[in-house]
């Protein structure tokens, strides 16, 4: 088992109960849970169904293929990508930052290949994985604005 998975699920933990103020926290869970259960499902697609990629060293620490650590990352990624959105700059700035989360996601993916931890297929580029992060990050967004939405009625 490779330790990074656990040290990067870990350390982002860490920053996002740092810098994240507890009363914010209680308003993203519920919207942090729909998240990572949909990118489990595309991962799961990725990884089982259209064979992408695959990670090594995540055993004994995988459901379905899905290593449990990368899972649980993903949750403080969404809650630092909430308390960061730029709610007060005009709309056409989240599909920005949105496009950003969704780059930063693509140097993961590159880096996790680089140092061998997630070999890509012959017929997979990293950019390939730019969409359906942009799609995830966007739909997360579109669950906070309308949970906001519904609150303020």
């Amino acid at each position: 088992m490779s330790l990074i998975y656990p040290m990067f699920s870990i350390s982002l933990v860490i920053i996002s109960l740092i810098l994240i103020p507890r009363e914010r926290y209680r308003v993203f869970f519920p919207i942090i849970i729909v998240s990572v259960l949909i990118h489990a499902v595309l991962l799961y697609v990725t990884i089982n169904i259209i064979e992408a990629w695959q990670y090594v060293g995540d055993e004994p620490f995988a459901i379905l293929g899905i290593p449990i650590f990368i899972s649980i990352s993903w949750g403080p990624s969404f809650a630092l990508f909430l308390w960061g959105l730029p709610e007060r700059l005009p709309r056409w700035t989240h599909y920005v930052y949105i496009a950003f989360f969704a780059v930063i996601g693509v140097v993961l993916d590159m880096l996790f290949e680089s140092l061998g931890l997630r070999p890509d297929s012959a017929w997979y580029r990293p950019w390939m994985w730019f969409f359906p992060l942009y799609l995830l990050y966007w739909l997360t967004y579109t669950i906070y604005q309308k949970r906001r939405e519904l609150e303020n009625i």
